[in-house]
């Protein structure tokens, strides 16, 4: 649990402020692609869904919901919620999907944009899709 406060916290420093309020509604009716990407561990996969962007400030935690509800390749998730502070204004830890877990001080899902692997700036309470992302939950090492 420590490693993934440890992970959280990094995140923070090395990607500079978070983008709080910095969502600008787009069109309704674009697309996004997200993925699920697990190449480490049993059982391994590599799933896509294309979304609907609902053209409001939607985060992808909720665009992962509907995913699973609509989907049968994307069963569940897990999440850790870590409280605001003076220094953190709070965010969920995707902490397992379909089942697989990260394991502490091993591996952890990654928020990358899928086609170049980069890891986003924010992390996924205060990432919002837009239409023509490309995102990816990736299962990574430390």
């Amino acid at each position: 649990m420590m490693v993934y406060i440890l992970i959280a916290l990094l995140l923070i420093v090395t990607c500079g402020s978070f983008v709080l309020d910095d969502c600008q509604p787009g069109p309704p009716n674009g697309n996004f692609v997200l993925s699920l990407k697990n190449t480490l561990v049993l059982p391994l996969f590599f799933h896509n869904v294309t979304l609907k962007t609902t053209g409001q400030c939607t985060n992808v935690l909720k665009y992962m919901e509907t995913a699973c509800d609509g989907d049968e390749n994307f069963k569940n998730f897990s999440m850790t919620y870590f409280p605001k502070s003076t220094s953190f204004p709070g965010a969920f830890f995707v902490s397992a999907i379909n089942g697989v877990e990260g394991v502490s001080g091993e591996t952890y899902w990654e928020l990358i944009e899928h086609s170049t692997g980069k890891q986003y700036d924010v992390g996924a309470t205060h990432y919002f899709p837009k239409a023509g992302d490309q995102v990816a939950w990736n299962l990574t090492r430390m």
